[in-house]
């Protein structure tokens, strides 16, 4: 099954926009007529009809609501965008296949990238999110200030992933029934102050384990 994109659904008719319409009626070769799947992202898995085929546009009628089972993990993670991107990009696609619930770049003491094209990276995460038969589309929240992320949390249980051997495992923090937040840092780790900082707004600070894990 081929999956596409399609969040505009109202009154049972789906527009599908330009980029979907394209990939949907040049590379799939679909037309008026056609019967195809769809998901508006949010959790919704349809089967549709293809009414009209523009140049930039497709228009659907929904058949029918199908029975959707997956479910989002709860989980927020903010992390640090890495020096080389095609890094982060690949973060994103295997996090968009888990079904993380919201991810949020931010901006730290030792940043090495501040500026990332976040419409590519909505792009990356639709193709994940098809790809994989996934019917939820993380949300991509703009790029924050590290305290202002800290500050402004508000999950049950709120982590922040540090390079220290004292640190709680991560195994040992986990909850299944906690709506969670983990901070992940960029290379060179967060400052003594970030730390401080978020430790202040109750983050515990966690580890990965012993093992060195490449960007």
């Amino acid at each position: 099954m081929n999956l596409f994109y399609t969040p505009t659904i109202e009154s049972g008719i789906a527009l599908m926009e330009e980029e979907e319409a394209i990939h949907c009626t040049k590379v799939f070769r679909h037309k008026s007529g056609d019967i195809i799947y769809i998901t508006n992202g949010s959790g919704g898995l349809f089967k549709a009809q293809i009414i009209t085929c523009e140049k930039k546009k497709c228009t659907l009628q929904i058949l029918e609501t199908l029975e959707n089972n997956d479910k989002p993990v709860p989980l927020h993670i903010a992390i640090a965008p890495t020096k080389n991107i095609a890094r982060i990009e690949w973060f994103l696609e295997k996090a968009t296949e888990a079904g993380i619930t919201t991810i949020t770049p931010i901006i730290c003491e030792h940043s090495e990238r501040q500026n990332i094209n976040m419409e590519r990276l909505q792009r990356l995460m639709i193709a994940a999110m098809k790809q994989s038969l996934q019917c939820r589309l993380p949300i991509l929240s703009p790029v924050q200030d590290f305290k202002k992320i800290i500050a402004n949390c508000n999950d049950e249980l709120k982590m922040i992933a540090v390079c220290d051997k004292n640190a709680i495992p991560l195994a040992q923090t986990i909850s299944k029934n906690k709506t969670t937040a983990l901070i992940i840092g960029p290379e060179g780790d967060f400052s003594p102050e970030e730390i401080n900082f978020a430790a202040s707004h109750q983050f515990i600070p966690v580890s990965f384990g012993n093992n060195r894990f490449r960007t």
